[in-house]
């Protein structure tokens, strides 16, 4: 476990996704959502992710879900996959809406580079970037990804085609 603030970052364990589930929704196509940095609704409608996808993560050895918590209630979450060849692909980076702009993602991500070095052995981190979100580009960008020139389709057909860029990273392991 992590503590930041009045947060701490911990492995998500089954009993969190009743409060979870809704905060990814939320944050992602709910209407407090048009104020956040991972608005979708614009973009595709429906559920973001089923309940039995998250436990379909959490039953993963290749995956882990981290969650933030403040008085065990969850403001955010990442999911960490390992891919073949020394790459982790980070997603489903999510922040409760009104705590944006205050460093949660940045911290999540830092968590989810460390559970990829030091649970995967991993060396790359990854994530698929919605090509309209000039924003969340950026936000990757300061991060340290950057383009690979590599594209895949977004995996719901919509009448507007959406597809993603596929951003990297090289990790640093901390402890050299």
């Amino acid at each position: 476990m992590t503590i930041f603030g009045d947060s701490r970052i911990r492995a998500v364990r089954h009993i969190d996704l009743d409060s979870l589930h809704p905060l990814i929704e939320r944050a992602f196509r709910g209407e407090t959502s048009r104020a956040s940095w991972s608005y979708e609704v614009a973009l595709a409608e429906g559920e973001r992710i089923s309940r039995a996808a998250l436990l379909a993560i959490l039953a993963d050895p290749r995956q882990c879900l981290l969650g933030a918590f403040a008085d065990d209630a969850p403001i955010g979450c990442v999911r960490i996959a390992y891919e073949p060849e020394t790459v982790c692909e980070l997603s489903l980076l999510t922040v409760e809406p009104d705590r944006q702009t205050a460093g949660l993602g940045k911290r999540l991500i830092t968590a989810a580079e460390r559970v990829a070095i030091e649970r995967f052995r991993a060396q790359w981190m990854e994530i698929a970037v919605i090509v309209q979100q000039p924003r969340l580009i950026s936000f990757y960008q300061r991060r340290g990804f950057g383009f690979t020139g590599r594209t895949k389709p977004y995996p719901v057909a919509l009448d507007r085609p959406l597809h993603f860029a596929i951003m990297r990273k090289r990790l640093q392991d901390r402890a050299t």
